[in-house]
């Protein structure tokens, strides 16, 4: 099989849904041909821009002159059977219908995320109801009629696509993130202190709830082995270190970065216990976070919040331990739970990790790619 990967999607740090696509295919003997040109240069949380009607139409000069070049680099790109727009691909996909309806290729989309749902419901840079929202609205459902197979993270994500763009289930294929087994793996360190490490990083935004894991923090402050390091940044930075200002907690070192692979990598395997998301939105239900499978692959111990995506690929006290969303004093129990227990933080650790191995290495996440789209190509040549 020969794949175009097509668009503006980035392969940066903040992107390793395309990384780990498009490693995963190679390994699986797939030829991937990249027509590409990064775009954003950064991560999607910018997003605040959408605000500003000056700075969404300065970008459309941009947007044409990139588009010009990808057209060029399509034609050099040669022959290939599936094209795959990555992500984040909500208006490459478009252009690539136009394109790859001269070629009568299948036409896959990796929408991965909602943009609607991000911007309006997690974000708030576009009201409910306001015409900003209508068009992200609009971008969501056609970007997916456009695509013959549309990719999500998780059967949770479908389910709101189906119900909220009424786009037919039948177009979608849940595809987890999994992540880079070469960079992301066991790390033994020698242990600095006698502490309880418990490590957070995020992007803060909703999504994560991160004012819940101040609060158990706080709680669990009368343990003076138990340490917190929160690394990241975000929207909701100053409000969560406000927070801690206030209520003096002292347990807890924040570290306003996003740091890259190798010293994340360092705080990762120092860390007795991982925390991934406990926020209540909407989209923290539907999701399984980056950095849940980043600290699967390095066989640590995960807490996160209960939800029906995690429920997917997960099962608790058996590879994780779920607590209740929004609920600091489930997130210290749970947190004092592995802290007592170390023969169960060992097993939650080990059979993480084995899981991880056995279903979300690149290889694997696109080994069920392939064999879908290859399903589907037989439909198609049939109907044909």
């Amino acid at each position: 099989m020969i794949v175009c990967y097509f668009g503006t999607y980035s392969k940066g740090q903040g992107y390793s849904r395309n990384r780990v696509l498009i490693k995963g295919l190679k390994e699986n003997g797939v030829t991937v041909k990249e027509c590409h040109i990064d775009l954003w240069k950064g991560r999607l949380d910018k997003l605040e821009g959408i605000r500003d009607l000056k700075y969404s139409l300065s970008l459309i000069p941009r947007f044409i002159f990139v588009y010009m070049r990808l057209i060029m680099k399509l034609f050099a790109v040669g022959r290939y059977d599936v094209m795959i727009v990555g992500y984040a691909g909500h208006i490459d996909i478009f252009l690539a219908k136009i394109l790859n309806f001269l070629r009568h290729k299948p036409l896959v989309f990796d929408a991965f995320l909602s943009l609607y749902d991000t911007a309006v419901n997690e974000f708030k840079v576009a009201g409910e109801g306001s015409w900003k929202a209508k068009i992200i609205w609009l971008l969501d459902k056609y970007s997916c009629l456009m695509a013959d197979v549309v990719l999500l993270d998780t059967q949770a994500h479908i389910k709101y696509f189906v119900e909220e763009f009424n786009v037919p289930y039948k177009k979608f294929i849940a595809v987890y993130v999994g992540q880079n087994d070469e960079i992301f793996k066991p790390l033994e360190l020698a242990k600095e202190n006698n502490n309880f490490n418990v490590l957070f990083f995020a992007n803060l935004t909703a999504l994560h709830g991160t004012e819940y894991i101040i609060q158990a923090a706080k709680i669990l402050e009368p343990y003076k082995d138990i340490h917190f390091t929160l690394i990241g940044n975000g929207p909701l930075y100053d409000k969560i270190y406000n927070l801690a200002k206030e209520i003096s907690l002292a347990n807890t070192t924040f570290i306003r970065d996003f740091l890259p692979y190798e010293l994340l990598r360092q705080y990762i395997g120092s860390a007795d216990v991982c925390l991934g998301i406990f926020g209540t939105t909407e989209k923290a239900r539907k999701v399984v976070p980056c950095k849940i499978y980043d600290c699967l692959a390095m066989a640590k111990p995960v807490i996160t919040a209960d939800s029906l995506a995690v429920r997917e690929i997960l099962t608790d006290r058996e590879n994780i331990i779920l607590c209740q969303a929004g609920n600091a004093e489930s997130i210290a129990r749970a947190i004092i739970l592995l802290r007592d227990n170390p023969d169960l933080r060992d097993k939650i650790a080990n059979q993480g990790y084995q899981l991880f191995c056995q279903k979300f290495t690149p290889k694997h996440i696109a080994e069920r790619l392939i064999s879908d789209i290859n399903v589907r190509l037989k439909k198609r040549l049939h109907h044909e």
